[in-house]
């Protein structure tokens, strides 16, 4: 997440404080409609996952990714995998966050 934070140049911060961010903007939606057209649709279609986010305030030590999923184990993956065992598969790097971010940019999936 450090990398992606410095790549966009948008700060961390706690999950509990985004969320709280988050429906808050979802409450101020819900009281004020003067969005209109395409960034009306795009600010609802983000408000309507606050449910599923709020699951991430339950995390427990079963979880990962703030609570939102179950966690993984890999061993099996890795006994059963050549490419895994041999080492020549690299764990992800900031290099990979910039080609990321790079090809999102690109497409237009983010500004």
């Amino acid at each position: 997440m450090n990398a992606l934070s410095s790549t966009l140049n948008v700060p961390l911060v706690p999950y509990m404080e985004w969320f709280a961010r988050l429906e808050s903007s979802a409450n101020e939606e819900d009281d004020s409609h003067q969005h209109s057209g395409q960034q009306a649709e795009n600010s609802r279609s983000a408000l309507r996952m606050t449910h599923f986010f709020r699951i991430g305030l339950n995390a427990t030590k079963n979880t990962e990714s703030m609570g939102l999923l179950a966690k993984v184990h890999s061993e099996k993956g890795v006994k059963a995998s050549p490419s895994l065992q041999n080492g020549s598969v690299r764990p992800l790097s900031a290099h990979d966050v910039k080609i990321w971010v790079a090809n999102w940019k690109k497409i237009g999936f983010i500004p």
